[in-house]
């Protein structure tokens, strides 16, 4: 068992529950003296706020590793777009390792073409709108 999520939820297993603290030289609720030859009272301190942090730790780390799993879903959903919109599906092997380089030039140049395009489109759509103009003020 390797994972320290892992590892946290163990050493939790059947442990005291918290609240813990230090209170008259004692870790409460486990009654362990500090000080005096004992346990130093810095040391009381961790071992008192480790029994809550330890739990808010492993609660953090599993929020994050979702959080990069669902980040890692959402760039491979995009980079599964840009190779189906840039038609270079052949400069990536099937682990997503290849020339990404090449294939964000290739959406970079489809996006000029884009624009290209809806300008000629306007351009288009204002003569078409001209010549309707045209055509209505010609005697008939």
């Amino acid at each position: 068992m390797s994972d320290v999520v892992e590892r946290a939820k163990a050493a939790l297993e059947g442990v005291t529950p918290e609240p813990w603290d230090v209170r008259d030289g004692f870790i409460y609720p486990l009654a362990i003296r500090c000080g005096l030859g004992a346990i130093r009272p810095q040391d009381a301190d961790f071992i008192a706020a480790a029994r809550t942090l330890v739990p808010e730790l492993v609660a953090e780390l599993e929020r994050a590793r979702r959080a990069c799993r669902r980040l890692g879903e959402v760039v491979e959903s995009q980079c599964r777009m840009a190779l189906d919109a840039s038609g270079l599906h052949h400069l990536i092997d099937e682990d997503g390792d290849g020339d990404w380089g090449l294939i964000w030039e290739r959406l970079a140049e489809l996006g000029a073409e884009v624009e290209r395009l809806k300008a000629r489109e306007d351009a288009v759509a204002e003569a078409s709108y001209r010549t309707g103009q045209l055509d209505a003020e010609a005697p008939r």
